[in-house]
């Protein structure tokens, strides 16, 4: 998890499964779309998000988690 410790007061689950991913990207038909990402953590889902949506937009509550994220 590069050091980063899960924040329980966030709900804070983070997916580390490619292949997991990879199914939530095709089945989720974002290709052109804006996508707006609630909670992107380090960014595990979001780095396949950009590859087919038009844009993304990412909230995250969590400021520890924004150098992940700035990458």
């Amino acid at each position: 998890m590069n050091g980063h410790k899960m924040k329980k007061k966030f709900g804070q689950n983070f997916l580390t499964d490619t292949n997991l991913l990879k199914k939530i990207i095709d089945s989720a038909n974002i290709k052109g779309k804006d996508v707006i990402e609630i909670g992107p953590g380090q960014g595990a889902l979001t780095k396949f998000l950009v590859l087919d949506a038009n844009s993304v937009t990412a909230y995250e509550v969590d400021s520890d988690l924004k150098l992940y994220l700035n990458k």
